[in-house]
């Protein structure tokens, strides 16, 4: 995928598109100009009307009645990759707006009589050229949630797009929500006995699109995400290699590597190691937070690594993102959900969640008074977002998988997406609206279940349609043990169940006595090893010098760990565009 900049004069007169040095990107249809990228499909010129997909990937689809809103909605849902659409009406007006969930950013700003519309925030900056504010609510939220909490971007005069909405210039600008999953919960959802098999089919059906005609790389690890997927791959007759990545004893590198050599699946193994921590982190670290606009950072470089790696042989990346998200009960924090945000749902007393997030030892990065006035906007905006969604209607839970749809999945998988489509096409099967419509009359549906739950039996349900998939689709990978020491075929019988419950209590109590890998990916070993490459004497007074020179990386927990990660990202990046920002 190619970065995009479209440039509207506040008078239609010229439009320009960027960057695209030496390419005339105007069109002219009856008098109108229009927009001409590369990569767009064009439909019904001969109408006066250019209607165009911005995807710079593989897909695209006809517009035939844009002005009915029927059409936004059922064809944005209906494209089940990863894109950007882009249409120019006749009546002057231009429309733009990202895929389901909005998992590919979008970008504007207003300024000088122009509008400037990018997937890059970073793009808009070098346009314009002007020094920019940093956005001190951004680097808050994102400490807090791991993440921006709404619509905040690193510059503070550049928004980020709502998620399912459309950007409208016509005689100004507009933002239009045309989408809401909430729409199609459900109040009376099916039991798993009723929906279980027609999930499984429609599910096995829908993934046969997302397979390349030339050769996937399909994510096969110890779980279930990935391996459902093989099976399905393997069931549609589909070239395709596998490949997962980790330290060379992994679980995420063993398990798969021993079944596909049993099973004669053709496998990469992607090891990070300490010549990876040495020479390949610290520069792939540096180009994801460039390619995000700081909204991702160095616990993830390995997502891009393994993109670039596998970009040479394949056409697609498939991956199993948004798979346990669906179908699970979260039941604890994490990258995906941090402490924090569980708190803004768990929570009832507002005056209680202002006290825990004033007092999160996340904020102990940051010089504590230059942080007051964006911490206190911070907080305001969570109170209206509690007060407003405690008005919605909806239970807890309900409320909580709201914003895992609607934020969670697009600043958390989304910014592991975007840069890995620099490189390669990449497809999340699990993220397809006809699938997600019938899940949530289910039962098996995360969002069907109690809030947080942290019962054994209630979150092993969202186990079992892999099973039911795999089981159909492949008998081999049937019998195969994952990291949780069973199969999918112990998961859809008695005896199996038990065995079940057994290493579930085995495995907290192993939990208990093991040390958890926690460099298994070499974060640690990649900052160890470059250390004099990040800003150890920390130059930017937002942040504390103290706190981040006093602390050792291999002491912390993983989750204090996480957010001495997030701190010096961010201290490199605003430190990389010293000339971007005051």
């Amino acid at each position: 995928m190619k970065d995009f900049i479209l440039i509207v004069p506040e008078s239609w007169s010229s439009f320009n598109v960027g960057p695209m040095p030496g390419r005339d990107a105007l069109k002219a249809i009856e008098n109108k100009a229009y927009f001409g990228l590369e990569g767009c499909k064009q439909e019904n010129q001969q109408a006066g009307q250019l209607e165009m997909v911005i995807d710079f990937n593989d897909c695209h689809f006809k517009a035939s009645a844009f002005e009915k809103s029927v059409f936004i909605k059922d064809q944005i849902n209906a494209v089940d990759f990863h894109y950007y659409f882009h249409v120019d009406c006749p009546q002057r007006k231009i429309v733009v707006s990202s895929c389901l969930f909005s998992i590919l950013p979008l970008y504007y700003y207003q300024g000088n009589n122009t509008t400037f519309i990018s997937n890059r925030a970073g793009l808009i900056v070098q346009t314009i050229g002007k020094t920019w504010k940093v956005n001190k609510k951004f680097l808050v939220e994102q400490a807090l949630f791991n993440y921006s909490f709404q619509n905040e971007c690193i510059y503070e005069e550049i928004k980020l797009l709502p998620t399912n909405s459309l950007l409208t210039l016509d005689n100004g600008l507009r933002i239009e929500k045309y989408f809401n999953i909430s729409d199609h919960y459900c109040s009376e959802p099916k039991s798993i006995k009723d929906s279980i098999e027609p999930l499984r089919d429609l599910f096995i059906a829908e993934t046969e699109k997302y397979f390349s005609i030339e050769k996937s790389a399909i994510s096969f690890t110890s779980g279930y995400d990935g391996r459902t997927l093989l099976a399905c791959s393997r069931y549609h007759k589909k070239k395709f290699d596998t490949y997962s990545f980790g330290a060379a004893d992994n679980d995420d590198i063993v398990i798969p590597r021993d079944s596909a050599r049993k099973l004669n699946i053709p496998f990469q193994a992607l090891i990070l190691d300490e010549d990876y921590a040495q020479n390949d982190f610290f520069p792939t670290g540096i180009e994801l937070m460039d390619l995000t606009d700081g909204n991702n950072n160095f616990l993830q470089v390995h997502h891009l690594y393994s993109a670039k790696r596998l970009a040479k042989d394949h056409d697609c990346l498939l991956n199993g993102m948004f798979g346990s998200e669906l179908f699970r009960a979260l039941h604890i924090s994490g990258q995906v959900t941090s402490k924090e945000l569980v708190s803004l749902f768990m929570l009832d007393n507002v005056d209680e969640l202002i006290v825990t997030l004033k007092n999160s030892p996340k904020l102990n990065y940051f010089n504590k008074e230059l942080i007051a006035d964006p911490l206190g906007q911070v907080l305001e905006e969570v109170a209206r977002y509690k007060s407003e969604t405690g008005k919605s209607g909806r239970d807890k839970n309900q409320q909580f998988y709201s914003y895992i749809f609607e934020e969670a999945f697009r600043k958390y998988f989304g910014s592991i997406i975007a840069p890995q489509m620099k490189y390669i096409n990449v497809r999340s099967p699990f993220l397809n609206f006809n699938f997600i419509k019938e899940l949530l009359n289910s039962k098996l549906a995360g969002v069907n279940n109690d809030f947080f739950t942290h019962n054994p039996l209630k979150r092993f349900k969202g186990q079992l349609l892999y099973a039911k998939v795999i089981e159909k689709t492949d008998k081999e990978l049937f019998i195969e043990k994952t990291a949780k020491g069973y199969s999918p075929k112990a998961m859809l019988s008695y005896l199996g169940r038990m065995t079940i419950a057994y290493n579930f209590l085995r495995n907290k109590l192993v939990y208990k006595l093991v040390p958890i890998k926690s460099n298994n990916l070499k974060i640690i070993s990649g900052f160890e090893k470059n250390k004099s490459n990040f800003v150890a004497d920390c130059p930017n007074p937002l942040f504390s010098a103290n706190s981040l020179k006093n602390t050792f990386i291999r002491k912390l927990t993983v989750s204090d760990r996480d957010a001495y990660v997030r701190s010096l990202s961010m201290i490199n990046f605003l430190g990389n565009r010293r000339d971007e920002h005051d």
